[in-house]
């Protein structure tokens, strides 16, 4: 098969060494089961990036686009070159609104199947539609988009049910994976020395919490800085790492200073991924306060290196953590929620080992080549299905 991907993830066309997550990892990975992969991503042209060959048959087109509006009219116009010089066999989509219109426009065009991945589930989602009043207009959009596709990939068992209900066809092409979080296991299953610890934790801070995600409106870290404030008047040897990067950065350095807790909250931008293994292995426990996720890859993370975590029940949190076990699952995103959470971690004396049949389990069931496998087998479902 020749794949043409509509991605949102600008670190694709990132150099290496800039890369906070493995989705270039992920996309060699899918690159080694079909004839070509070819990846058009959102980006903006201040940041300079530059169409890459990531692999033999995988390659990278960022949109560079002036604003984002313009992204999906950007990355139709780069579709469209790709289509004309090659046969594509599938269109896939990383949601339903842009990356998703974008490839309703390619599908009706060139006559192409249209595969949606659905990996958050946003549509008809009242948290996420009160984030922002334009998101009523996206979901509209989305409806639209879903019910146009020949197929829709979800990553979680509550996201089908959902499209289920928004999709006006009678029997929709619908996938369902076990999980949307592969991870390299070996990366993340040696516990080391806290060999980085003494250089992030101050002198007189002696617990960490660890967030590591976008500084976006939905991760709701600014709930999260004001739980910390609660926390560290109880405990002043509280300290709170963020690791990532994004629009809500400057807001959250300026809450941080109005809530005076700068000396216990640090952040450190955006880290190489190679990295992350060092910083969960430094901490005492992994906070996930998000309004909504698809899979949350970093719970996985942090229990594979045996790290409680702290998380409100998205994604994948309600399956895999259980309370005073591998961490604690919140009673909602509201800031007193987060902060009893986080109280209760500090206070639970937590076992240095986990439950070797229960680590085991993780190792099996985020087996990055077997979820791989599973959207391999998605798209062709889809072509077959389009060609009979």
């Amino acid at each position: 098969m020749n794949i043409l991907s509509i991605d949102k993830d600008g670190t694709l066309a990132m150099d290496s060494p800039e890369v906070m997550g493995d989705s270039q990892v992920e996309a060699r990975l899918w690159g080694q089961h079909v004839s070509k992969l070819e990846i058009i991503t959102f980006s903006f042209s201040h940041q300079r990036l530059k169409a890459r060959k990531i692999s033999n048959n995988v390659h990278v087109y960022p949109t560079s686009s002036h604003a984002i509006f313009i992204m999906p009219f950007d990355a139709y116009k780069i579709g469209k070159r790709i289509c004309r010089q090659q046969t594509i066999d599938l269109i896939t989509a990383k949601d339903p609104f842009f990356a998703g219109l974008c490839g309703l426009w390619l599908k009706k065009e060139f006559r192409i199947p249209l595969n949606i991945r659905l990996h958050g589930n946003a549509l008809d989602n009242q948290l996420w539609l009160n984030e922002n009043p334009i998101h009523i207009v996206f979901n509209a959009l989305g409806h639209y988009v879903v019910n146009q596709a020949d197929s829709i990939l979800s990553v979680h068992p509550d996201i089908t049910k959902n499209i289920r209900k928004v999709s006006k066809k009678e029997k929709p092409l619908m996938f369902t994976l076990k999980n949307d979080v592969g991870i390299d296991i070996d990366r993340f299953s040696h516990i080391k020395l806290n060999h980085i610890r003494p250089d992030i934790l101050p002198d007189n801070k002696n617990f960490l919490i660890l967030y590591a995600g976008r500084l976006e409106k939905e991760k709701n870290i600014k709930n999260l800085l004001v739980a910390m404030k609660s926390v560290i008047q109880q405990k002043p040897g509280a300290f709170l790492v963020i690791l990532g990067d994004g629009s809500e950065r400057t807001k959250l350095l300026k809450l941080c200073h109005h809530l005076h807790i700068n000396k216990n909250v640090r952040f450190y931008g955006a880290v190489p991924y190679s990295q992350m293994p060092d910083f969960i292995n430094a901490s005492d426990v992994v906070v996930l306060p998000s309004n909504h996720e698809g899979g949350g890859r970093i719970i996985v993370e942090a229990l594979l290196m045996e790290r409680p975590v702290v998380a409100t029940h998205v994604g994948l949190a309600g399956d895999i953590l259980k309370n005073s076990i591998n961490g604690f699952l919140l009673q909602s995103n509201r800031a007193e929620d987060i902060a009893n959470g986080l109280m209760k971690a500090i206070d639970q004396h937590w076992l240095n080992d986990f439950d070797d049949d229960y680590v085991q389990s993780l190792h099996e069931k985020f087996n990055r080549t077997a979820i791989i496998g599973e959207i391999i087998a998605a798209w062709e479902k889809t072509v077959n299905n389009q060609l009979s």
